[in-house]
């Protein structure tokens, strides 16, 4: 099976695993409490900077989202292997949780949106990085800048969803798209040592 192959597989399960927990959840709420994002728990039990972002609220927020972290993973799932895809997910979650913990708020959230805008940024650098820029690939820009004029308008005040006012949702989609840098760097540096090694001896 080709590595594409085998990181969309495992975004599937990623969003089975989401949509697995919810129903938990809503069977039994007690069950995803030790692994929502709580500020004041944030480094006495580090595991919530990861696991709140497979937590949602409702069947909508998670069938969404689902879906959006399966279609990102597909846009972009030629660069990566399962072991780069995993160090990139693990990265993009928990710097983002990070950053909102240093921003002082929100003070509990959850969801794959955060990692879907961190994912899309990340996906996009890579892409332009690998740019010849023909005509073809001056289509990068478009995406990219929708995607931060999305973030700005969160930041402005608007948003159609109403499940998380807007100022929290430009906050942690904020933190998603400043923790993509960071995995794109990283994710890169890895490239070069991977191409080190296999760079034949004089």
């Amino acid at each position: 099976m080709s590595d594409r192959n085998q990181v969309i597989i495992t975004s599937l399960l990623l969003a089975i695993i989401s949509l697995w927990l919810y129903g938990m959840a809503v069977e039994q709420p007690s069950f995803i409490e030790p692994y929502w994002f709580e500020r004041e728990l944030a480094f006495s039990e580090i595991w919530r900077l990861i696991t709140t972002h497979a937590l949602h609220l409702s069947w909508q927020h998670v069938g969404w989202n689902a879906v959006a972290l399966v279609f990102v993973t597909l846009l972009f799932a030629q660069h990566f292997t399962v072991r780069t895809y995993i160090n990139g997910v693990l990265i993009i979650t928990t710097l983002s949780s990070l950053f909102i913990y240093g921003f002082g708020q929100p003070e509990s959230f959850g969801g794959w949106s955060v990692l879907i805008h961190g994912w899309l940024l990340f996906g996009l650098l890579i892409e332009w990085r690998r740019a010849e820029w023909s005509m073809r690939d001056y289509l990068i820009i478009i995406p990219l800048v929708l995607l931060l004029l999305k973030v700005a308008s969160e930041w402005l005040g608007w948003t159609f969803l109403e499940i998380t006012p807007a100022k929290e949702l430009a906050i942690v989609h904020t933190a998603g798209l400043i923790a993509a840098l960071p995995a794109f760097y990283l994710h890169r540096r890895a490239l070069r040592q991977l191409a080190m090694k296999g760079a034949p001896e004089n």
